[in-house]
């Protein structure tokens, strides 16, 4: 039989699991990031956190997640527009952002470009290293030049 107190210290410790357990990741029961590819080198890319997990972080993964993604093209710049953020309200628990994402052949297609190896840098701490196979022999071949 259960008492209260073993029921409430049961709570307890599910509640500190389920505390922003949002990790970089494909998109899972705890969140993740998802993209849809909608043109050659154009994508439209989502993350969503739990209702813990901070806008901030939120953010940081969707970019990420851009990164990897013109990584994987073969490719180092991309630009993000038209971002679109959802925060948790009454009967929601996910914070999502998403935004269009494009590839860019080189720096020079756009004066806003963002460097995707800076990108993956900045960002490898909080995503605790977690990098697809693809997106790490690109980067490697770029901080290698």
């Amino acid at each position: 039989m259960l008492t209260k107190r073993t029921l409430q210290s049961a709570l307890l410790i599910g509640l500190v699991v389920f505390v922003d357990c949002t990790a970089y990741q494909a998109k899972g029961l705890t969140g993740g990031f998802s993209q849809t590819q909608l043109s050659e080198y154009v994508y439209e890319v989502r993350f969503q956190g739990n209702g813990y997990t901070s806008a901030d972080r939120v953010g940081q993964f969707l970019l990420r997640r851009a990164a990897e993604l013109t990584l994987e093209t073969g490719h180092r710049y991309f630009v993000v527009g038209d971002q679109r953020g959802q925060s948790p309200t009454w009967g929601t628990t996910f914070r999502d952002n998403s935004a269009t994402v494009r590839i860019l052949s080189s720096k020079n297609e756009a004066p806003n470009a963002a460097d995707a190896v800076i990108v993956i840098h900045s960002t490898d701490a909080e995503a605790g290293g977690r990098l697809s196979d693809a997106a790490r022999q690109q980067l490697t071949k770029y901080v290698d030049q």
